[in-house]
Formats: structure tokens, C-alpha cells, sequence
């Protein structure tokens, strides 16, 4: 599974919540800086994530696209 895929599992688990950038690193096994790199190719596709400091990151209630 790829590492952007794996990072939108954890933000579709947590709908509409904050998850902080160490918490997701340490769920899927890869860096923050891997996650932001992630989350940076699912915005590019389209995914509404939000994202604050000391917030974390987000994924918004009105994402619902289909995946594979």
C-alpha cells in the first residue's frame, strides 16, 4: 500500500478530527516529514485536508470520493 494511501486510511478513520502529524508518523511507520509529503499528493488530488500548528492535520466531512 502506498504511503499516501496509508495516511488517508488513518484521516478517513478520524473524519472531521485533528490528528496530529507525530500520531499518523507513528501509525503507519514513516517520518513527519513523509506525512506532510503525503498529505501534500492528496491535496493535489483533490482531498480537503486542513492543517494547523499544533492542530495537526484534518480531513473535512464533505471529502467523498471512491477510492479503489
Amino acid at each position: 500500500m502506498a504511503l499516501k494511501n496509508r495516511v488517508l486510511a488513518v484521516l478517513e478513520e478520524n473524519k472531521g478530527k485533528n490528528v496530529s502529524g507525530n500520531d499518523i508518523a507513528a501509525s503507519v511507520g514513516m517520518t513527519r516529514s513523509a506525512v506532510w509529503k503525503a498529505v501534500k499528493q492528496l491535496r493535489n488530488e483533490g482531498y480537503t485536508i486542513l492543517a494547523g500548528t499544533n492542530k495537526g492535520y484534518c480531513l473535512t466531512e464533505d471529502n467523498d470520493f471512491l477510492s479503489e
